[in-house]
């Protein structure tokens, strides 16, 4: 991980709703209108809970205009997807339109969006190395960046999908937050 890039822990409890809302709070909290943002996601049918969710936000909707991205969608739509999210990060352009791209592993590597300025971990990941991998889609070549990753306040470090929290403790500029 680099020295460029700032990591938060944002806890919540209770189940999915709970969650959305948390996701919610956290981009209406975005200060800067032109933030490109990586939303990732544990797979595909939690990518269309998410995508869904923020569409519903009118707000969210027509500041980020988010795009989905997986397996299950066709080809020629996960290109425009693609398209749009990579054209506006890169060049600030306003069409077509999108500032948050929501996806999981299929875009976890070998993804060059070199402006993505915030990368949300919908789901913590597993293991170290596909938290750096997905950590890896922001702070590029001596910019910036931010990580967010939301856990399950409830027993966070009894092992299970957080010993990645675990091996992360020591990273740099580590920041753990709590929100009720």
């Amino acid at each position: 991980l680099v020295p460029t890039l700032r990591q938060e822990f944002h806890y919540f409890s209770g189940g999915v709703d709970d969650k959305l809302i948390k996701l919610n709070r956290i981009l209406q909290r975005t200060e800067d209108d032109n933030s490109s943002i990586v939303i990732f996601c544990r797979d595909a049918d939690e990518v269309e809970i998410v995508h869904s969710s923020l569409e519903k936000n009118k707000m969210l909707s027509e500041r980020f205009s988010p795009r989905k991205l997986h397996e299950d969608i066709h080809p020629d739509e996960r290109a425009k997807a693609l398209n749009a999210f990579l054209q506006s990060t890169s060049t600030g352009a306003n069409f077509p339109f999108c500032r948050i791209l929501i996806t999981h592993e299929i875009a976890a590597r070998g993804l060059d969006c070199p402006n993505v300025s915030t990368v949300i971990l919908y789901d913590t990941p597993t293991d170290v190395t596909a938290f750096v991998h997905r950590a890896g889609r922001t702070a590029r070549a001596g910019r910036s960046g931010s990580v967010i990753c939301l856990v399950q306040a409830e027993g966070c470090f009894d092992g299970g999908n957080h010993k990645v929290l675990h091996e992360l403790q020591d990273a740099p500029k580590l920041k753990f937050r709590k929100y009720d």
